[in-house]
């Protein structure tokens, strides 16, 4: 009885895991060059490719693949800032959106401006700009990673002029964190029978050091109650989260041919997919394995997380 809901487990964590990992694949266009060198802006974009794949949302083509794939075709990209030129690009290299932008220089204050293009349409998908005065290589250092955060949809503070880049935080680097409100419905596999479940999290931190939350899950019908402290380590759209606390199920005795109540110290496994709608909404499927100490004490459950940053 065991093994078929350990595949069934297995199984269904496997289906989030990939559907969770479903990235956009996008090509990174050299950074035109305004008032600073182009090895300066070629480096600067090799940065900003690489954190960009880093914030979890995008599949980063290759620079070598890319100038492969141009070069069979005889396609130049010097010149290349049109939608209509990157659409043609980016069909050329079989991607979903086009980066392309500039990196210039007035006085001592660089700008990075960076448009998101569908490959498709040409319809801009998203904007972002950073401003930075200091040396070039503080905008290497933190600008990129702030500006492909921006263009990524993760929350950032505004760029703020005549700043450092090591002093304009990414808002997640902040102490002050939020609330957050999840309530729940799914579905729910205790020992018993599968049935409705529903609960949710309160919880408060940040996209640096993380978020804690209580958590409350029931599951109907069997009458199984979950109570635990979890933690979530930082912010990414495929994100996991453990904790103890209460954890508690319902078994068949057949040899007192009844139901039986057992409940004690568990521990919490969960791993899901936030989708933000905005800077506020957020819906996030889940599955969720409460595991206890004790014989018959586990359960686990398919979960819709839906609610609220603040």
């Amino acid at each position: 009885m065991a093994k078929p809901r350990l595949r069934s487990i297995a199984f269904t964590v496997a289906i989030l895991v990939a559907i969770a990992s479903a990235q956009t694949n996008v090509a990174v266009i050299p950074l035109d060059a305004k008032g600073v060198s182009e090895i300066e802006a070629s480096v600067l974009t090799e940065r900003l490719a690489l954190e960009l794949f880093r914030t979890g949302r995008f599949t980063v083509l290759e620079r070598g693949k890319m100038d492969e794939i141009l070069t069979e075709q005889d396609f130049q990209l010097t010149g290349c800032v049109t939608e209509e030129c990157l659409v043609e690009v980016g069909q050329l290299l079989g991607v979903e959106q086009m980066m392309a932008g500039s990196v210039s220089r007035i006085g001592e204050t660089y700008s990075v401006i960076l448009r998101l293009i569908s490959a498709e349409t040409g319809a801009i998908v998203e904007v972002a700009s950073y401003d930075h005065r200091g040396a070039i290589d503080e905008l290497l250092s933190a600008g990129m990673r702030v500006v492909a955060l921006s263009i990524a949809g993760q929350k950032v503070e505004p760029a703020r002029p005549f700043v450092s880049a090591a002093d304009q935080k990414v808002a997640s680097s902040d102490l002050q964190g939020h609330l957050y409100l999840f309530p729940r419905l799914g579905i729910g596999f205790p020992s018993l029978v599968t049935s409705f479940s529903w609960g949710g999290q309160v919880g408060y931190g940040n996209e640096s050091w993380g978020k804690i939350f209580v958590d409350f899950l029931a599951i109907d019908d069997v009458g199984c109650i979950n109570i635990l402290v979890l933690y979530e380590p930082g912010f990414r759209p495929l994100f996991w989260q453990f904790g103890i606390g209460l954890v508690s199920d319902v078994y068949y005795d057949e040899y007192e041919d009844s139901n039986k109540y057992v409940e004690g110290l568990g521990f919490r496994v969960g791993l899901g997919y936030n989708y933000a709608l905005g800077t506020y909404i957020m819906i996030r499927p889940a599955v969720e394995l409460n595991l206890g100490l004790k014989e018959h004490q586990s359960n686990w459950a398919i979960n819709l997380n839906f609610g609220f940053k603040l």
